[in-house]
């Protein structure tokens, strides 16, 4: 499970996070804990970065992953990743104190 933002007054999840709710402006939004598994739409390679804590990690691969919850999240993924594989997909917190989605192999 993860958790992302759901409105309490017309039940859409959301992510990313933001102050309203994007589907009916509600500012009334608590964090809930949905199903981590889903499957990966897209996967794209990242040779290049300007940010310097990233240097030492290239290539990073980026995936789009279509939650079983129905939200979607961009996350970082494992080189052999491709669009269809199952995934799960843990939220942790990054050495800048972010939280980055990581995409793991079922």
């Amino acid at each position: 499970m993860i958790d992302v933002q759901s409105c309490q007054t017309c039940g859409q999840l959301q992510y990313p996070r933001r102050d309203v709710c994007r589907n009916c402006l509600s500012d009334d939004l608590v964090d809930s804990a949905v199903v981590d598994t889903g499957t990966i739409l897209a996967v794209t390679t990242l040779w290049r970065s300007n940010e310097p804590r990233f240097a030492s990690k290239l290539p990073l691969y980026i995936a789009k992953a279509d939650l079983d919850c129905g939200i979607h999240v961009i996350c970082f993924a494992a080189a052999d990743m491709k669009a269809g594989d199952k995934v799960r997909v843990s939220g942790n917190l990054d050495e800048t104190g972010q939280k980055i989605w990581i995409a793991h192999s079922l």
